[in-house]
């Protein structure tokens, strides 16, 4: 379920943390963050695992607490991932790591041809 879950925060998303804890600050409700955790504990029952609310789930979460429209929440989360990928793109330029990731994948799984 979007907004749920991380394969690598596994017991929670960090960012997830944060996030909450300047909306108590910021003295947000909280309506749509209670609302959200009755989902997540319903759809970890269904799951059968623990599934953490993610930084997605989280700036979803926040911007319906602000009243933001969930048409243009989905625009926030767009100029976020695109403020993101800059950031990648400079580490990436800083620290070129792309060509040892693709020859640590090649070595790891050599292509075969489906065909032989």
């Amino acid at each position: 379920m979007p907004g749920l879950g991380h394969p690598t925060h596994t017991d929670g998303d960090p960012r997830t943390a944060r996030l909450f804890a300047v909306a108590e600050q910021a003295g947000l409700a909280g309506v749509a963050r209670a609302r959200f955790e009755l989902v997540r504990a319903s759809a970890e029952r269904a799951a059968g695992r623990t599934l953490p609310i993610n930084v997605d789930g989280a700036a979803g979460v926040l911007l319906t607490e602000i009243g933001l429209p969930w048409q243009s929440a989905r625009g926030v989360a767009l100029v976020a991932r695109a403020a993101g990928l800059v950031g990648h793109l400079a580490d990436e330029r800083a620290r070129p790591t792309a060509a040892a990731i693709w020859a640590a994948a090649e070595a790891a799984a050599p292509y075969r041809d489906p065909a032989a």
